[in-house]
């Protein structure tokens, strides 16, 4: 594996890491909303350390598209072709 492979993989750690737990985060305090008070606090408290760190290596690491034409130029950004499909009708009762 060359040197800078590894080295440029080492130094994105720390983001991959917060994102995930980003991820994880959002999943369980969102899908539950099981905390009480002090854990709520506690959770946004990690939350919020978990996106200085992820910004702290990478400032667009935690953003996300604002709406869907930002989403497809980022996409087509990246490659992705962006097809729009027209949404089906239904036909008319009569």
């Amino acid at each position: 594996m060359p040197q800078r492979v590894l080295q440029a993989y080492m130094e994105m750690l720390p983001v991959i890491q917060a994102q995930e737990s980003l991820r994880l985060y959002e999943a369980v305090t969102l899908g539950t909303g099981s905390f009480g008070k002090k854990g709520a606090a506690q959770a946004r408290a990690n939350f919020r350390a978990l996106q200085r760190t992820a910004k702290k290596h990478n400032p667009t690491a935690v953003t996300r598209p604002r709406n869907p034409q930002e989403l497809a130029a980022r996409l087509a950004a990246m490659g992705v072709p962006v097809i729009r499909v027209p949404k089906k009708r239904r036909p008319a009762d009569g």
